[in-house]
């Protein structure tokens, strides 16, 4: 005997309610493994607003900083001031406190420097310097053990370190009400050329790896941190109009509201270009406004706004 097939819509809406919850509990329990294993992923999941670290920028950007930034201010300080039984460290423990310094610098810069409001130039001149202060690393770890580099090295490497975080958190939206957001027209098409550009450096820190001692590993991992830093100041600096969204702690807040406010036209390229922009494809939700003449809610310039 066959039986029928329930298939009525309050069924199924319960059967995908059913399932939502078992998909929800599954996504809970996987994250709950990461957050065990890896505490970095509950700080950028739960201390961060969803659209900050997932929609603003690649969330690999920031996942690959952050653990690079972590392993380098334990680490590094081994690698230039290695340790010595016979005798103390003292470079080693200053280093130390100086890294606890640059901390306390990035938490201070987040409170007290970041506007509530995303500024185009303060995230260009965020990358300029994260891209130069990764050379500099750079730099400093392929010649510190190299003789006559010594005291070069060292300098760069502390410069560069400070540099590098306090830059890279002026390219994020952690502590704004306002984000900027590119659309996709906006995006260039720039990942071959610096792809290949990045690709060359690396092999040549890895001839330079077989001929001279240093951390080929980390030394990698700043030409990738190089490679995105250089892909998204490219696409910021050329950008010819660009939107301000309304921050989204979480995900399903995005999913319901993307948040967008208004699209801000950079008023010089505007005047060179005017049909590009105004034709875009982005020009068919909300309104534009000039870069140097926005004007916005109230509520967005307070700084609890973002805590309701």
């Amino acid at each position: 005997m066959i039986h029928p097939v329930n298939t009525s819509p309050l069924a199924k809406s319960k059967i995908d309610s059913e399932r939502r919850i078992k998909l929800e509990t599954r996504n809970i329990l996987t994250k709950i493994v990461f957050y065990v294993i890896n505490p970095l992923f509950l700080l950028l999941d739960g201390a961060t607003p969803y659209t900050a670290v997932y929609k603003q920028q690649s969330p690999f950007l920031h996942y690959l900083f952050w653990h690079f930034s972590v392993f380098h201010l334990v680490k590094s300080q081994c690698f230039f001031y290695p340790t010595n039984a016979k005798e103390p460290n003292w470079p080693w423990c200053l280093t130390s406190f100086y890294h606890a310094f640059i901390i306390g610098a990035v938490v201070c810069t987040l409170e007290n420097f970041m506007p509530l409001i995303q500024k185009l130039w303060m995230m260009q001149i965020g990358f300029i310097g994260a891209l130069l202060s990764s050379w500099l690393l750079l730099f400093a770890y392929i010649t510190m053990d190299l003789e006559g580099y010594f005291v070069i090295s060292r300098c760069v490497y502390h410069v560069s370190t400070f540099c590098l975080l306090n830059f890279f958190v002026l390219t994020t939206s952690y502590a704004s009400n306002v984000y900027i957001d590119l659309p996709s027209e906006n995006r260039k098409k720039s990942k071959m050329i610096f792809g290949i550009l990045h690709l060359i450096l690396g092999g040549i820190i890895g001839y330079l790896s077989t001929r001279i001692t240093f951390n080929i590993t980390i030394c990698l991992l700043l030409v990738i941190l190089s490679y995105m830093f250089s892909i998204y100041l490219y696409n910021y600096l050329t950008v010819n109009s660009y939107l301000l969204c309304e921050l989204r702690w979480y995900k399903f807040e995005f999913q319901e509201s993307r948040g967008i406010i208004c699209h801000v036209i950079r008023r010089r390229r505007h005047l060179s270009n005017p049909s590009e922009i105004l034709n875009s494809s982005s020009s068919e939700n909300g309104y534009f406004q000039y870069e140097d003449d926005i004007q916005l809610d109230q509520k967005y310039y307070n700084e609890y706004y973002r805590l309701r």
